[in-house]
């Protein structure tokens, strides 16, 4: 069962690594976008302040703007004006101030649902219609692209492919992890579960398409998209539960481990702040979500140098978990802290979140079935190890037992060397070893393929039967008493003849009762001069 479970999990984590691949549409350069730096002109403004006048939390959002300048020669500049702070929404607007597009938070102008945050189609710069996307880094960082409308809606549908298929392979991860941790009783699985089903809410409350519907739900953006790094924070902390029950951190660095996990429940704390006042006290919120990105930041980088250590003394694991946990590290902080430092920025930042959360998924998971085979090894080693009988190898008394309350039908026989204690007093107990090791040997040449036998204990053998046909039973019986006979065993110089005695018995009324009674017939076949069989009726 687990290995199933271990080859799913690996064919899981491939179907990650093609989602990983889909292409990103690339860009039109028919406008070009600049950025502003400063207040757009008194028209622009005061239009954008008229619309936002019956707003009256517009007050706690800030706003961004760009200029749009058409590569058509003659075209008039337009304005994008964005509002920030988690509350999305957007004006397009011409230099006197005339409105000429607008997208409500989270709304998509088109009347179709898109992925990328809000979108609008641009007044013609040539022959071509053309669509604006702004694309939002979690919920905070907008980023516009000029597209073909028919690239445009493709790479919807792409990104609709790519995110439905990447929520439905992590949710299978998550129902695989939990099975694990149900099969084989280890905490490293529901931390990895708990971690996935976090990144998966994170990822679905900081989506364009859950700001579009916050309002149905009671909620504004703002508050949406504040859970949503409430939900990674406690993502965070469940990869340090990971990496503690994986890593085998705890054991090795026990007082960098408890400063990490201080670091991530710091975060999970100023994140449950920053869902409390992204309403009622927008600066302060603005403040705890950077300290938020700061924190984010440090904890990644805590969590990779303790990798490095934990690896660093010999186990591979944690260079497994440190390979998967890179690339979404390095996007962390690059869209997280980057705009902070006025780093640049890439097109579409979240394609690279989602393919970062991919490839860790990928590596993870990987390492993950890996694991669980080694783990289910380890276990029947274990296992054979408890019910095999380290002289003979063949399965020992707990083992034997086991078969025996399985059996329903069949034949139980009980074999019994003769004399066997004779043999230990007169040459020692290395020889009576040899002697039981010899006669396993006959067993195996007999019984292999129709029976389960073993060594019950002592000098005694027991053997269950498949088949319920007596007469065939009392042949295999005989031929393994002269099977014995023959074995001469050398002992010191002295060439020994051994011999057995041999009682069997049908399961009629239970392997128990069948036990008993081959245990009559064997006593019958001792007294009546040994190297005999006889059967008793159960």
């Amino acid at each position: 069962m687990v290995a199933f479970l271990a080859l799913r999990l690996r064919s899981v984590a491939c179907s990650l690594l093609l989602l990983a691949l889909l292409p990103v549409a690339a860009p039109l350069r028919a406008w070009e976008i600049e950025p502003g730096t400063r207040v757009p002109p008194a028209p622009v403004a005061e239009a954008v302040a008229a619309q936002r006048a019956d707003d009256p939390g517009a007050a706690r959002r800030s706003m961004q703007w760009s200029t749009l300048t058409p590569s058509a020669a003659g075209a008039q500049v337009h304005f994008l004006v964005f509002e920030r702070d988690r509350g999305q929404r957007a004006w397009l607007l011409d230099a006197d101030g005339r409105v000429l597009a607008t997208v409500p938070r989270g709304a998509a102008a088109s009347g179709e649902v898109g992925t990328r945050g809000l979108t609008l189609a641009l007044p013609p710069a040539g022959e071509r219609p053309l669509w604006l996307a702004v694309e939002s880094t979690l919920g905070v960082f907008p980023h516009a692209r000029i597209e073909d409308l028919g690239v445009f809606l493709a790479a919807e549908r792409a990104d609709w492919v790519f995110e439905a298929g990447l929520g439905a392979v992590l949710l299978a991860l998550v129902v695989l992890s939990l099975a694990f941790h149900v099969s084989l009783r280890d905490r490293m699985y529901l931390a990895y579960a708990c971690y996935l089903a976090l990144m998966l809410s994170a990822l679905w409350m900081r989506h364009p398409v859950a700001f579009r519907h916050a309002t149905a739900l009671g909620l504004e953006p703002e508050r949406v998209a504040a859970l949503g790094v409430l939900a990674s924070a406690l993502a965070a902390w469940a990869v340090i539960e990971l990496m503690r029950a994986a890593a085998g951190i705890a054991d090795r660095h026990p007082r960098a481990l408890r400063l990490l996990r201080g670091l991530a429940l710091g975060n999970v704390a100023l994140a449950v702040v920053d869902v409390a006042t992204i309403l009622a006290a927008p600066a302060v919120a603005h403040t705890v979500f950077t300290l938020i990105n700061v924190l984010f930041g440090l904890t990644a980088l805590g969590s990779a140098g303790l990798l490095v250590l934990a690896a660093r003394d010999g186990s591979r694991m944690p260079w497994v978990f440190l390979a998967g946990w890179a690339p979404l590290v390095a996007c962390g902080a690059w869209f997280s802290l980057g705009p902070l430092l006025g780093a640049p920025q890439p097109d579409s930042p979240r394609y690279y979140i989602l393919v970062s959360c991919a490839l860790q998924g990928l590596i993870w998971a990987v390492a993950l079935a890996d694991r669980a085979l080694c783990l289910q090894r380890e276990r029947d080693l274990a296992q054979a190890l408890a019910e095999n009988d380290p002289l003979t190898g063949l399965p020992n008394r707990r083992a034997l037992d086991r078969a025996l309350g399985a059996a329903r039908s069949g034949v139980v026989m009980l074999l019994d060397l003769d004399r066997f204690k004779a043999i230990n007093d007169r040459f020692g107990h290395a020889a009576g070893d040899e002697c039981l090791q010899r006669f396993a040997t006959v067993l195996d040449a007999g019984l292999a393929g129709i029976a389960t036998y073993g060594r019950y204990g002592g000098e005694e053998f027991i053997a269950v039967l498949a088949s319920p046909d007596v007469a065939a039973a009392r042949a295999t019986a005989e031929r393994l008493r002269a099977d014995t006979e023959r074995l001469q065993v050398d002992l010191g110089g002295v060439r020994v003849v051994l011999t057995v005695s041999i009682g069997f018995a049908p399961i009629v009324d239970g392997a128990a009762a069948a036990l008993a009674a081959a245990d009559r017939a064997l006593y019958r076949a001792k007294s009546s001069g040994r190297n005999r069989v006889e059967m008793e009726p159960s």
